[in-house]
């Protein structure tokens, strides 16, 4: 049996597309659209959904303009912060139609995730900006000055830049560790006392919460701080900014300041201890490069939104010694020809260096991002300069292709042991059917494949789905299968030809931000899943998430509920404060 990958429309009624005050019920979208004499008003309008959950109205306007005909005219536009949706109304029938057309010949996406249309109710757009009010607004903080005060440029001078990078740079390593420990001991208690607060008086307790923490600490792995496993250099990938000092001279480095109080300066990543020596080494001789063009083109400004150089991204790998070089910029206020030469002498001049270790560059990049965000965009436009658009990296013996977009863990060595440990925790053997939700490029599947009777992948990002399958195939697992589709939509249906043919445990590796509440609601409801492994390199946002998990059964939380039951802890970082998270949680149906 090939791996093979299962793609799935998104469902029409999967998200809810509304806020709490604008909310649509599924019955009342077919009796509009069912209408016989809708009015014009309401044919205009619809809602967008698939969206970024942190932009505002601001910002997706100028991505209805960065990403749609310039002829489409809106006459207005909601979007809230926090809400993967908006609502548009066109100017007339015929700017909707092509707005539509438009969408699906050309598969429009917003960080990687498909968009999709429907239908939106007059009665939503009562609140609804119009665009040139939003316009104006746009033009107003664009064309804001930043005095900044001598106090505040002293006291971010003051700031070393080690110090702004990773803050226990200087903090003996035991102690560091100890820190953390505490950090996760007190997420502990905090999640007992959030889970108090959501229950009412009259709702049982799970024995879980008769005590101070949910669970214990079982072990905290730290890095054993060897040539093989360090604690300084040890970033896979560097994101470095170019741009100005404060003295006004050019470095390829970090960001120094607060850019709403107009200071934002850059300085150079020599003195980093966490990025890689060779990192260091390209930033500095791209820096040299830039500086003798006489800034020519210069670095772009983040105030003004013009320059050429944005970003240098360096990924790489300690095993493999290979290197992929990625550079950010905005070329719309550069000719065509002056943009072929400066490609031309890139390669040339990264091309002549030499790395000890035998380190290899596999492929040099430009990447084209001209929007005002720092954020680069999925897929964006990229030009190979030279070589391939990846790099290989190896984790427990597995090889596995990495491109410019795919998500990785910046320290190998604690991911092999991160990853051994869910292993461990999940107890995994051959009648296992093991679950990997936002799975990526299919890392921790596919090194625990070996073990297990089947691997089962959900990841909604087409690009990654691709990449996962490339993997899988290139590593001759052949027990696993990758769904590209939303969570909710899909792991009722990929489980269920598994359920009764061993135990299924699910791993969650989410961003940040953590899950969405409808995925939580599904792993709830989930039948056959009674263990999942919830991994967080941000335990502050897995609160809320366990409170979905973990809570009692009521009108709102259907499904028998998880309880947490180990704790771990793995320095991934060390020396800055952050580190991963990971929880064990199963449903102890006889215990509770």
């Amino acid at each position: 049996m090939e791996p093979s990958i299962l793609k799935r429309k998104h469902s029409n009624l999967s998200e809810n597309q509304n806020s709490d005050t604008l909310s649509q019920d599924p019955k009342d979208l077919k009796n509009e659209t069912s209408a016989k004499s809708p009015k014009d008003s309401d044919q205009k309008q619809v809602c967008l959904q698939g969206l970024d959950t942190f932009s505002d109205e601001k910002k997706f306007l100028k991505f209805l303009k960065s990403n749609f005909p310039e002829d489409i005219k809106y006459e207005g536009i909601i979007k809230k912060k926090g809400k993967n949706f908006a609502f548009i109304s066109f100017e007339t029938l015929d700017d909707k139609t092509r707005f539509e057309q438009y969408l699906i010949a050309n598969k429009v996406s917003s960080k990687n995730k498909k968009l999709t249309i429907k239908p939106a109710k007059n009665s939503a757009f009562h609140n609804f900006k119009k665009i040139h009010t939003i316009q104006h607004e746009i033009e107003q903080n664009t064309n804001r000055v930043f005095i900044p005060k001598q106090h505040e440029i002293d006291y971010e001078l003051s700031i070393s830049i080690q110090k702004k990078v990773c803050p226990l740079w200087e903090t003996p390593y035991p102690e560091q560790i100890e820190g953390k420990k505490k950090a996760l001991l007190s997420i502990l208690k905090f999640i007992n006392t959030n889970a108090r607060k959501n229950l009412k008086n009259d709702e049982n307790f799970p024995k879980w919460l008769k005590n101070d923490i949910c669970c214990e600490i079982e072990d905290f792995i730290a890095s054993e701080n060897n040539e093989k496993n360090p604690i300084f250099y040890y970033r896979n990938k560097a994101e470095l900014t170019i741009g100005k000092n404060y003295e006004g001279k050019l470095n390829v480095g970090f960001n120094r300041g607060n850019f709403n109080k107009g200071i934002m300066w850059i300085e150079e990543a020599k003195d980093c201890p966490i990025i890689s020596k060779e990192a260091i080494e390209i930033s500095m001789v791209l820096q040299e490069f830039i500086r003798k063009k006489l800034e020519n083109p210069p670095a772009f400004d983040r105030f003004t939104h013009i320059g050429f150089w944005r970003n240098l991204i360096i990924r790489q790998s300690n095993i493999t010694k290979e290197i992929m070089v990625s550079l950010v910029v905005c070329d719309k206020d550069i000719e065509k020809p002056a943009l072929e030469v400066l490609k031309l002498e890139l390669k040339e001049l990264f091309l002549s260096m030499k790395f000890p270790q035998d380190f290899k560059i596999m492929g040099i990049l430009m990447l084209f991002h001209n929007e005002v965000s720092d954020n680069v965009p999925y897929n964006c436009r990229t030009d190979v300069l030279y070589g391939v658009a990846n790099y290989t990296e190896k984790i427990l013996g597995k090889s596995f292709q990495i491109s410019p977009d795919s998500f990785l863990q910046v320290n190998i060595p604690q991911c092999e042991r991160l990853y051994s440990l869910i292993g461990k925790a999940a107890n995994i053997d051959e009648n296992t059917i093991f679950l990997d939700i936002c799975s990526g490029i299919g890392t921790i599947g596919i090194c625990l494949a070996e073990k297990a009777k089947q691997i089962i992948a959900i990841e909604v990002v087409e690009s990654a789905c691709q990449d996962s399958l490339k993997n899988a195939q290139n590593n001759k697992i052949t027990n696993f299968t990758y769904h590209c589709a939303k969570v909710e939509d899909i792991i009722e249906e990929a489980i269920k030809p598994f359920v009764g043919q061993g135990k299924i445990v699910g791993v969650l590796d989410p961003p940040r931000a953590g899950l969405h509440g409808s995925v939580i609601k599904k792993l709830r409801t989930c039948k056959g899943l009674d263990k999942l492994i919830y991994v967080s390199c941000n335990p502050t946002a897995m609160v809320e998430n366990l409170m979905g998990l973990c809570l009692p059964m009521n009108k709102n939380r259907k499904g028998p509920a998880f309880s947490p039951v180990k704790c771990y802890g793995v320095d991934l970082f060390p020396l800055t404060e952050h580190y991963e998270c990971v929880m064990v949680l199963e449903r102890l149906y006889d215990l509770e």
